[in-house]
């Protein structure tokens, strides 16, 4: 604007700090610090000095009031010989700064009349600046450690030689000064020195004309910020030691953060950092066994765990107890490397059970896409008391801890519908609704009898079909009888059979036979599973299946396959004999469509006998 105090064409800097006022006791805030271009005099007359101009700087109230003291705010700037020596230009009052327009209040102090008793070098040591917006947060030892930036890209026009932007597509807000531009095609990288509404102000002036273009902002997404001790101001950082960066450079980007006991760790894409010294003096160091980098920040289990767990994609999942780390998924890793789609690991969420000492795993399996919803549809719990894996099916878009009435923390995961808690009450949630289809079209289904359908919710599994052939889709609406589902309804036929709410299961033996005489093989005489007796119809699908005669080296799979009624009786037997079935080793599988169930055990009766 003409008539201001600013020379036009310098660069100015500018900061902002907050001070809180109670009981004679100062406590100063960080500095919030921003570069503003003064844009040329364009009618100005050849030959003569351009007209000075001037700035407004956006000042946002503090969200929080201060009932027993005051708040005010201290208005830096700089001079034209500096721009890293910064002199007080203005204190205003919590009043004043909540009656401003737009929140803009503009700077008419010359340089002149700026207060040099008040300043703040910008290159010395003790500078405190504020975090920026970061991903990742923990508490640790009495200071906070941030970091994580992701990089976006919105849609903007913009003149050549303006540093002005307007956004058309996408958004860009206040927690956006000081990040950076990169635009194709220009010759710098732009910081944002000034947001308000759509217009974007650029630290200098485009190359080009843009009329509909893209750009993308980002930060440095591998440093490390630790804040200043608390009790003191948990938004600052300490400029000379507070800012943490390794590999800069390298696409070495944080993951995620973990804090358990007195440490701290950094995950990255590639390996683990463990934060060491004090948050006065932090020191970032690589971690002693080398274990891989996390996947995602929400599979870290730390905070109500005694040790850290975290999923590290196609590496497994692993655990963090100090200095030291392990692999725990070792027993199922060929899951983790063939049936996990890991194209969507930075999706995968976590929650650690503290009650029962279970950690569950959400992830995408191979098959997710069929679904017709973009949802975790793997579970993989841990017990950490026995050292077992469970796999099951669940979807989950998110999961987290809910602490009830009682004050127990218990495991709770989000459903289109609201969220759900877990590990509470009869395996498949009290409601199953089984039956056949009557009519179907491309994405819903109606069942034959009309069955009460009115505790069906959307976020149940649907299964068409049992035993192994069954597919599975998810309840989307459920209104007047007719079941819609995420996706299509998979090719079948009317009266094909369909569970609502219900949980697919199946349990697996070990493969049994000898153990080296080729000679021999094994004739199957029964088999015998004992199972608890159920008082509704429970049909399930077993499978017998050997893996043929191993001297001729033989890998394919012979199939018997039988059904059994686990409501008639609480032994059920199965004769082999009668199939000719002859195998050098045998395993058995057993497939249900719903639960509960109990398997006790399994007995595979055999004789050998010569080829």
């Amino acid at each position: 604007n003409a008539n201001g105090v600013l020379t036009r064409g310098n660069r100015v800097t500018y900061a902002l700090r907050r001070v809180a006022t109670a009981r004679g006791l100062e406590v100063p805030g960080g500095l919030a610090v921003e570069y503003h271009q003064i844009p040329l005099d364009e009618n100005a007359t050849p030959g003569e000095d351009p007209a000075n101009g001037n700035c407004s700087v956006k000042i946002l109230p503090y969200e929080l009031p201060n009932a027993n003291g005051v708040i005010t705010y201290q208005l830096f700037r700089s001079k034209p010989s500096s721009t890293q020596l910064l002199y007080l230009a203005a204190t205003l009052t919590q009043t004043q700064v909540n009656s401003l327009t737009s929140n803009l209040y503009t700077d008419t102090t010359a340089d002149d009349d700026l207060d040099q008793s008040v300043t703040i070098n910008l290159d010395s040591d003790g500078m405190e600046l504020t975090i920026p917006p970061c991903r990742y947060v923990r508490a640790w030892r009495g200071a906070l450690v941030c970091g994580g930036a992701r990089k976006r890209t919105v849609r903007f026009a913009g003149a050549a030689a303006s540093a002005a932007l307007t956004v058309t597509e996408g958004d860009i807000t206040a927690d956006d000064l000081g990040a950076y531009v990169t635009i194709e095609g220009e010759s710098l990288t732009h910081w944002i020195v000034g947001v308000s509404g759509a217009s974007v102000t650029l630290d200098s002036a485009l190359d080009a004309s843009y009329a509909d273009a893209t750009m993308a902002v980002w930060r440095e997404n591998d440093v490390v910020y630790v804040s200043r001790p608390l009790p003191g101001n948990i938004e600052v950082y300490s400029a000379e030691n507070g800012r943490l960066i390794t590999n800069s450079g390298s696409d070495n980007e944080i993951t995620g953060i973990a804090a358990n006991g007195s440490y701290a760790y950094i995950f990255r894409k590639d390996k683990v950092e463990i934060l060491t010294g004090t948050p006065a003096t932090p020191n970032l160091e690589p971690f002693p066994a080398s274990p891989p980098g996390c996947r995602s920040h929400a599979t870290i289990a730390d905070t109500y765990s005694p040790f850290v767990i975290y999923y590290a994609g196609r590496n497994g999942v692993w655990l963090i107890s100090g200095s030291e780390a392990k692999r725990l998924s070792a027993s199922i890793d060929p899951l983790i490397v063939n049936g996990v789609d890991h194209s969507q690991d930075e999706f995968a969420h976590a929650v650690y059970d503290p009650g029962n000492g279970v950690y569950y795993l959400f992830l995408f399996s191979s098959e997710w896409r069929q679904n017709g919803i973009r949802m975790p549809d793997m579970v993989l719990m841990y017990d950490t008391l026995t050292g077992s894996w469970t796999r099951g099916e669940m979807y989950a878009s998110r999961s987290g801890l809910w602490r009830d009435s009682s004050g127990e923390l218990i495991p709770v995961i989000g459903l289109p519908f609201g969220v759900a808690r877990i590990n509470v009450g009869d395996t498949d949630g009290g409601v199953c609704v089984s039956g056949t289809v009557s009519g179907f079209g491309v994405d819903s289904f109606m069942m034959e009898g009309s069955p009460d359908l009115s505790e069906v919710v959307p976020g149940m599994p649907v299964f068409f079909g049992d035993g192994r052939a069954a597919v599975r889709r998810m309840v989307a609406d459920v209104t007047d009888g007719v079941v819609a589902i995420y996706g299509e309804v998979p090719d079948m036929e009317i009266g094909c059979p369909v569970s609502i709410g219900a949980i697919r299961w199946h349990f697996v033996t070990p493969e049994v036979g000898l153990s080296s005489a080729f000679d021999r093989t094994l004739k199957l005489e029964t088999l015998a599973i004992a199972h608890g007796k159920t008082e509704d119809a429970m049909p399930v699908e077993v499978v017998m299946q050997g893996v043929g005669n191993l001297a001729d080296d033989d890998d394919d799979r012979q199939e018997w396959n039988g059904r059994v009624d686990f409501s008639e009786r609480s032994v059920s037997r199965l004769d082999g004999k009668a199939t000719g079935l002859r195998a050098a080793s045998v395993q058995m599988a057993v497939y249900g469509g719903h639960a509960p169930v109990v398997v006790k055990g399994v007995r595979i009766d055999m004789e050998k006998v010569s080829r």
